[in-house]
């Protein structure tokens, strides 16, 4: 006996089976992204009899198996964190891999950005990539690998946009699009260009990807006793990445070493003008490149990209410098009223600036002053004079500024921001959001947030990687 629905590309099963000694009443839901017909492919493929000891795929017990084995191969947890930080940690890889493409084509290894609204289960490139980085610091080498690697499956790239009669985009052949990816593994093209949403910091975050991903393997292999060559690892990837990631960002540079400034994060508009975050993500990204360069024995290339890394850093050191020694905001430049961006701390975060510095100091005091919200502990926002949406909390911010105290020594600090977006979480089923009213606390944007989970993993790991530390 059966029974079925059809709504959109679900399919629902009942089935009943009855033996001699034992009835069995079991439900199936079935989805496909792309269509009905894919769907009853699936269902079929499900309850065709398998080979002994076979698990049909995309089953509850196929999942089970799958978390099992993340959980062996991400070792023991950071011994420093609570069970509800644990548990919360858990559900955020868990999340990160519930979301990642596992259909076959080009669209296979994708994270969309959020499971709902439908307009995010879509692949941001920042937030996938920052997921590809919180699955290698978790141990899961292998998705985090199919992650990053379906970033540069791009036929056909569009290096530039035609907005209103100016040019945006790249500029350059690249690797990764500054656009959405769309299910079949394409960028997203605009019917109308002056609504595109790009973001130019894909290339700087490939090869922070590439990073954790060679990090990760390595320390497995150092637990499992076996030696990581790190200049094989790199050589297979280097003539891509060099000439499409690395040089890209090494050539839109401006004249200050300052990436223009792109449609993200939290930014609507395109403009010329250079971006904070996006040039801290190059030169933290350009650093990597010039090691890998001279594993690769390519001198020239580990000179340009540490020089450039260099001049962008020392551009916003003295752009920091030069701020505080105003009286007034009027007496700001435009390049200085750019340093007020919440995640201006990404200098700490990359490594690009000592952490004990006045320049460090500045770069959190500008978060907690500006950025921070009155009668909401450990809330921040993207804009404090911006609409309804840029002044809900983003409990995103709240996790990199821990990862920021957590580098800069305050690891109480680091540890209360932690804990109150652990709250947060422990307060919806142990899933993270994009947004939070301050004053009501409900949950807005996407839901689940990736690039929140993310974030929760990436800081998670840091601050207990710290703690560790300082006990020994």
């Amino acid at each position: 006996m059966s029974s079925r629905f059809d709504k959109d590309y679900w399919l629902f099963r009942e089935v009943d089976e009855e033996t001699v000694l034992e009835t069995r009443q079991y439900f199936i839901l079935c989805y496909n992204s792309c269509c009905t017909e894919l769907a009853e492919r699936d269902l079929a493929a499900l309850l065709s009899p398998l080979p002994s000891g076979k698990r049909a795929p995309h089953t509850l017990e196929a999942e089970l198996a799958l978390l099992e084995r993340n959980r062996r191969q991400n070792g023991i947890s950071p011994s420093t964190l609570s069970r509800t930080r644990m548990r919360r940690t858990s559900r955020s890889v868990a999340t990160l891999v519930q979301a990642q493409s596992r259909e076959d084509g080009a669209g296979h290894g994708q994270i969309v950005a959020a499971w709902s609204p439908g307009t995010q289960a879509c692949t941001i490139p920042r937030d996938h990539l920052l997921a590809c980085m919180a699955l290698a610091e978790a141990g899961l080498a292998e998705e985090a690998a199919t992650g990053w690697t379906s970033s540069c499956a791009i036929p056909d790239p569009r290096t530039l946009y035609d907005v209103l009669g100016r040019e945006f985009g790249v500029g350059y052949p690249y690797l990764v699009t500054p656009a959405r990816y769309l299910g079949n593994g394409s960028e997203q093209r605009w019917t109308r260009p002056d609504d595109a949403v790009l973001g130019y910091d894909g290339a700087a975050l490939y090869i922070q990807a590439v990073e954790a991903l060679r990090a990760s393997m390595k320390r497995r292999a150092s637990v499992s006793g076996k030696r990581f060559n790190d200049s094989a690892f790199v050589a297979p990837y280097w003539k891509t990445l060099s000439s499409k990631a690395a040089d890209v960002l090494l050539f839109m540079r401006d004249s200050a070493g300052l990436i223009p400034h792109d449609s993200g994060p939290w930014s609507a508009s395109l403009s010329s003008d250079p971006g904070i975050p996006a040039s801290l993500q190059a030169a933290g990204a350009l650093l990597v490149a010039a090691r890998y360069a001279r594993l690769m024995r390519d001198g020239t290339k580990a000179f340009l990209y540490r020089k450039a890394a260099d001049e962008t850093i020392e551009t916003i050191a003295g752009l920091i410098a030069s701020t505080m020694s105003r009286t007034q905001a009027a007496m700001l430049t435009r390049q200085e009223r750019l340093l007020f961006h919440p995640l201006l701390i990404d200098c700490i975060v990359l490594g690009l600036i000592d952490p004990r510095t006045v320049e460090a100091r500045f770069a959190l005091e500008v978060l907690e002053i500006s950025f921070a919200i009155e009668d909401a502990p450990g809330m921040y926002n993207a804009q404090p004079n911006g609409d309804s949406f840029a002044r809900m909390a983003r409990p995103f911010i709240a996790l990199r500024l821990a990862r920021a105290y957590a580098l800069s020594g305050d690891l109480v600090r680091a540890q209360a921001l932690f804990d109150s977006v652990t709250a947060i979480a422990k307060a919806g089923s142990f899933q993270l959001p994009e947004l939070v009213d301050p004053v009501t606390r409900n949950w807005y944007g996407g839901l689940p947030s990736i690039s929140t989970s993310a974030e929760y993993v990436l800081a998670a790991e840091e601050i207990a990687r710290i703690a560790l530390k300082g006990r020994k």
